[in-house]
């Protein structure tokens, strides 16, 4: 009898603690870093091309409320890449938004869906193989679902998707009607992201 009562009290304080993640005023930092590196043969000059991209993504965020998160995502991006015959590209961009969040626990309370509203104003450079600059900038919303585990009292593991997302850019601030518009639409079960997120 006692070992069940011991076992119940812990299950309850487990639970407490899942719960405890979400509620008002809590912090939450988090953040990904991805680094991606390919070869693609067969290039203009018949030599195989090589291409990299390095990502940051730091955000921070508060609960306002139980259940509902409020924060900011920032990103760093640089990348480069093969042209012609051989003489590279290269990218650098920034980037920086709000976005808005709000949980629903399941009947687990390790487990939790989310939806997550977002805005990211971005701007960088990139250099092409005469050496010319060339300055962009974009703004994207976002409407994203997911669902996190809470590991414990202060480490979550989330999974997400992209979802439903509008996109408007200047690929050429130095050319005049070149604005593009893109409305995306991706939930896509094997290609979802994942990160990890500290609460406290």
């Amino acid at each position: 009898m006692k070992k069940k009562a011991l076992l119940l009290f812990m299950l309850v304080i487990v639970a407490a603690g899942a719960m405890a993640q979400t509620v008002q005023w809590t912090k939450v930092v988090g953040g990904g870093i991805s680094y991606m590196s390919r070869n693609v043969s067969g290039g203009i000059d018949s030599e195989d091309q090589k291409y990299t991209d390095f990502s940051f993504t730091p955000s921070f965020g508060l609960f306002v409320a139980d259940q509902a998160l409020v924060g900011i995502n920032v990103s760093f991006s640089s990348g480069k890449g093969p042209d012609f015959f051989g003489v590279s590209t290269e990218y650098s961009s920034f980037g920086v938004g709000p976005y808005f969040r709000y949980y629903k626990h399941t009947s687990n309370e390790n487990f939790a869906f989310f939806g997550q509203v977002s805005v990211m104003f971005s701007s960088g450079s990139s250099t092409d193989y005469l050496d010319n600059e060339i300055k962009y900038s974009a703004v994207e919303a976002a409407v994203s679902p997911g669902f996190t585990y809470f590991v414990n009292e202060h480490w979550g593991a989330e999974l997400w998707f992209r979802g439903i997302a509008f996109i408007s850019s200047d690929p050429n601030k130095d050319a005049d009607d070149d604005n593009e518009t893109v409305f995306q639409f991706n939930i896509n079960s094997l290609s979802p992201s994942i990160g990890i997120r500290y609460y406290f």
